[in-house]
């Protein structure tokens, strides 16, 4: 689970962005969103992979027309970048095209393979071309609620029924969210910390699916407008209103509550850290004349949680939001080294001590709390519920009229 929790340490940095161009009015969401179209391995460098089918058949077409058909148990089809384009060969063929779309047909899978990526498992229709610096560009047209079921598996890994319910609505929320913003592009989505953790299709963890399809369609509205689902894996016992971590109005469906230790079970929800006070002094450091003397807590909101730090300088002192100050420290030092903004810091000659709780921004729901809850006997709209105030469970397929707004900053 780790890997995938980090993923809302680093997209709190566009959240900002979004509350800035936030003001200028209501944004409004179509209804009927069925097929989302997902930016696919940008973190990558991929300039050669394979294609074999799964349950069924994988078709291949190329910008001349010709289509090639690669059945389950066939040997795969390899793609790599060359200089005129993207070059196909299997069993001794071989063509060029400046671009490919690679499809499926009811349940059968698109098996994907690289060194970089490994296996992953894709339905729906994944078109390959290459971008403006000549790298290969994958782009996943996929059924909202196939997306749904990955993005449950790719981000909580418990088993389960009720916390993965909950993570399903939350994700399908949150999603729409995101499409809601950027529909400018030739992709709405991508599959990584910036929008949600999409692996494709987990072909070995059914109840992935099985809370997608229990959940279908429903999403979390607000005054009749679809919330900003945020999340986080572990709040240490206190969550945090969106103030307290980024800019903009404040939310009445994201306020800060107790969870009555609900997470407590999660690896994360007590932990120190000891950083050399030269190398976190480094990080921040102006020039070398002006270097950084001390770091000291600023300001900390209603449930302790650190909102503002101070850095002295030889001349002059600089007092950042905490947010801020932690993504600088972690992508420098390691994402364990401060994991969220509820903590104590103490200085000795040679470190600083961070002893803390929790992980994550701590704003919206915490994921081991949810299940905790569950394990409690809660069911997943009880705990939606808790977590965002006031919020109401809506079927998504029963919305009317050209669209709806968005619960904004």
């Amino acid at each position: 689970m780790d890997r995938t929790l980090f993923c809302l340490l680093f997209v709190t940095t566009f959240i900002c962005a979004w509350v800035n161009s936030a003001q200028a009015g209501d944004k409004m969401l179509a209804t009927g969103v069925e097929d989302i179209r997902v930016l696919l391995f940008d973190e990558y460098d991929i300039d050669e992979f394979l294609i074999f089918a799964m349950n069924g058949s994988v078709f291949m077409s190329n910008e001349d027309g010709n289509v090639i058909t690669v059945q389950e148990g066939e040997t795969g089809a390899r793609l790599a970048s060359v200089r005129r384009g993207i070059r196909y060969n299997r069993d001794g063929r071989s063509t060029t095209s400046g671009e490919w779309t690679i499809s499926g047909t009811g349940t059968s899978l698109i098996r994907f393979f690289s060194p970089e990526t490994g296996w992953r498992y894709y339905y729906g229709v994944i078109r390959v071309s290459k971008d403006e610096n000549d790298n290969l560009r994958f782009i996943n047209q996929v059924n909202l609620e196939d997306y749904v079921a990955s993005v449950v598996g790719s981000e909580m890994h418990f088993d389960h029924p009720e916390a993965l319910k909950v993570q399903a609505v939350i994700s399908r929320t949150y999603a729409l969210w995101n499409i809601s913003l950027f529909q400018e592009r030739d992709y709405e989505l991508t599959d990584n910390i910036m929008n949600q953790v999409y692996l494709g299709e987990h072909i070995s963890k059914p109840r992935y699916r099985e809370a997608a399809e229990a959940t279908r369609d429903q999403v979390l509205m607000w005054s009749d407008k679809l919330i900003m689902a945020v999340y986080h894996s572990t709040c240490g016992g206190r969550t945090a209103s969106n103030t307290s971590v980024w800019s903009g109005n404040a939310l009445p469906y994201l306020v800060g509550i107790y969870d009555n230790q609900s997470c407590s079970a999660s690896p994360h929800y007590r932990w120190d850290s000891e950083v050399g006070v030269a190398n976190i002094h480094r990080i921040f450091k102006r020039d070398r004349r002006n270097p950084v003397v001390r770091i000291d807590v600023a300001n900390r909101d209603s449930f302790e949680r650190v909102t503002h730090v101070m850095i002295y300088y030889r001349n002059g002192v600089e007092k950042l939001p905490l947010n801020t100050f932690r993504l600088a420290v972690n992508r420098r030092l390691g994402n364990m080294t401060i994991r969220s903004a509820y903590f104590d810091m103490k200085v000795n000659a040679d470190s600083y001590i961070f002893s803390g709780r929790g992980m994550g921004h701590g704003v919206g729901l915490c994921q081991w709390g949810a299940l905790g809850l569950a394990e409690s006997g809660w069911r997943y709209s009880d705990i939606l519920k808790f977590y965002y105030k006031g919020v109401d469970i809506t079927h998504y397929n029963q919305l009317h009229g050209d669209g709806y707004k968005l619960a904004r900053f």
